[in-house]
């Protein structure tokens, strides 16, 4: 098939500097098992030992993983849908929607991140208003949190904000 017969996709934004890209692939990364219970059960159960096998697959699948979205992504300089449209047409396959996989593992990974940046919001309101430290311990102050849609409001103040930043774009809102 020749050039002048593949979809054409519009020109993307893209990031200023290297920098600002590096911290969006170690934000997009670290997921909150990473964050919370790696550590947390590595020092409990005395699995130190593990770490190594751990940052061996980290450093494989790191690399090759990410290097390898990066080659796919210039080379169709798209996302994921536009890219994986654009490869399966050079192959003449049927499948040319497999590009929303990735769109919706992405979703739900920002829908799980919401809850917490909602809990992290509400966290931080009781921090500054006093709530927090009147209660009797932390467990119950987070047992009103998460009982009862407690952080609804809170979630949703947090998907606006990510809303916010999604419209202004890779160099003025999330490069920022």
């Amino acid at each position: 098939m020749s050039d002048d017969k593949l979809p054409t996709v519009e020109q993307r934004e893209q990031f200023s500097d290297r920098w600002g890209f590096i911290l969006a692939c170690i934000g997009s990364a670290v997921g909150m098992a990473n964050v919370w219970a790696f550590p947390y059960r590595t020092a409990k159960y005395g699995g130190a030992s593990f770490l190594i096998a751990y940052f061996i697959c980290a450093a494989v699948l790191g690399f090759t993983g990410v290097a390898g979205e990066i080659a796919f992504g210039r080379w169709g300089q798209a996302g994921p849908l536009g890219t994986f449209r654009k490869a399966l047409t050079l192959r003449n396959k049927p499948a040319k929607d497999i590009g929303i996989i990735p769109v919706i593992g992405s979703l739900a990974i920002g829908i799980g991140y919401a809850v917490v940046i909602g809990w992290v919001l509400r966290y931080l309101w009781g921090a500054i208003g006093g709530g927090m430290l009147a209660s009797e311990s932390t467990s119950d102050y987070f047992g009103q949190i998460v009982g009862d849609f407690g952080s609804v409001g809170w979630h949703m103040l947090g998907l606006v904000i990510a809303l916010f930043v999604m419209i202004a774009g890779v160099t003025a809102g999330i490069e920022k």
